[in-house]
């Protein structure tokens, strides 16, 4: 047999028993459609971060939390990514395989809004107002902000009409005096005449806002795809343009500072710039802008340089704000209000061109990419 015949057939052969690509696990998840708060779950969609996790996500919406929740119980949903933290509290409470994994949102965003004839929350006495369901976390938050003011139950009426979206509606459409809505909808509310009567965030500050929860039996079996989920959002949190904040002892200096610039050509052979330059005696701390790798790698285009999908940039485009020598190691955290300590580590300092520079982002490692590493090193030591 001709020798290129040979190698045809092998190739052939290798290809026939070549392992095929492992499918993405599927999660079926749900929560309510086109509000505000599912801002990071619509972000990690659309970067792809549940995709680069492995997971086919199947997103599905319902008109309130108490029918996500019911989903949820009922085993046709495997996560519900974000729902008002008092639907899956209470069907614990009566006996539902469900657990709360994180607190999404911890300070509520709703806005009460009213007909243009209201001047205050006390004005209400006597009027409909429009709330989620009778339960849910919008009448937590609204019969607190009435109760402040002097008002209870039976001073006013309630009507539940579900989503924030429909119970706008309900005031434009005149069925009722005021409603407790989500923002951008306040925006356009106060656009079209209606006023702004509190916010919740004023009254509130001891109840979470909402929740990611899971079907007990599906996370048991799926506690690989369970922790994917919780990285991806952890990646959309981080991703482009949020707040991240490192903390470190390192040096402070910038190559643009005169007074270090002059001691560069002064170091002398075998000396670092660490003989020179005073480090902090007090730990420090400077609040950077996360940036998506596309953009951090152009900027490192003419250094030849390139990141990961395992790493994460971040700098204070403009500024000298950045990490530094001494810093390696250190965290890069992002505020996630309702966890037990407040922040989320997103990152851990690694590397950069010249600390300060306005040109190119400190470079961290990303912790949601090492999950497995860390929690394994936890289980074992």
């Amino acid at each position: 047999m001709p020798m290129n015949a040979a190698r045809a057939m092998l190739c052939c052969a290798l290809l026939l028993v070549a392992p095929a690509a492992q499918a993405a696990d599927k999660v079926i998840a749900g929560s309510l459609g086109g509000q505000a708060p599912l801002w990071a779950i619509y972000v990690a969609v659309h970067k792809g971060f549940f995709a680069a996790e492995g997971l086919d996500l199947e997103l599905n919406f319902a008109q309130s939390g108490a029918a996500v929740t019911q989903q949820l119980t009922a085993g046709s949903l495997d996560v519900a990514l974000s729902v008002g933290i008092t639907d899956p509290i209470r069907a614990i409470d009566k006996g539902a395989s469900l657990a709360l994994i994180r607190v999404i949102g911890n300070s509520p965003p709703y806005v009460l809004i009213g007909k243009p004839s209201l001047k205050s929350i006390t004005d209400l006495k006597g009027k409909t107002i429009s709330v989620g369901a009778d339960n849910d976390i919008t009448t937590v938050y609204f019969e607190r902000m009435m109760a402040a003011n002097g008002l209870k139950k039976g001073d006013y009426d309630t009507i539940p009409a579900g989503v924030a979206a429909a119970r706008f509606a309900a005031l434009k459409a005149g069925v009722v005096d005021a409603a407790i809505v989500l923002p951008p909808l306040n925006f356009q509310a106060t656009a079209a005449g209606f006023v702004t009567l509190g916010l919740a965030a004023d009254y509130v500050k001891d109840v979470p806002f909402t929740g990611m929860a899971v079907h007990r039996r599906w996370a048991a079996a799926n506690l690989s795809a369970a922790k994917r989920i919780l990285a991806a959002t952890d990646k959309s949190i981080a991703s482009a343009g949020a707040k991240v904040t490192v903390t470190g002892w390192g040096a402070l200096w910038s190559p643009y500072d005169k007074d270090v610039a002059s001691l560069m050509p002064d170091l002398g052979e075998g000396k670092e710039m660490t003989d020179k330059i005073n480090f902090p005696l007090k730990l420090r701390e400077v609040e950077i802008e996360a940036m998506d790798n596309d953009t951090c790698n152009s900027a490192f285009a003419g250094d030849k340089l390139s990141v990961a999908e395992t790493e994460i940039c971040a700098m204070y485009q403009g500024t000298t704000k950045a990490s530094c020598q001494g810093d390696s190691g250190g965290p890069l955290v992002v505020a996630t209000p309702g966890t037990p300590r407040g922040f989320t580590q997103v990152g851990v300092v690694s590397w950069g061109t010249i600390c300060g520079n306005t040109v190119t982002p400190s470079v961290f490692a990303r912790v949601s990419s090492f999950n497995d590493w860390i929690n394994d090193t936890m289980k074992n030591n």
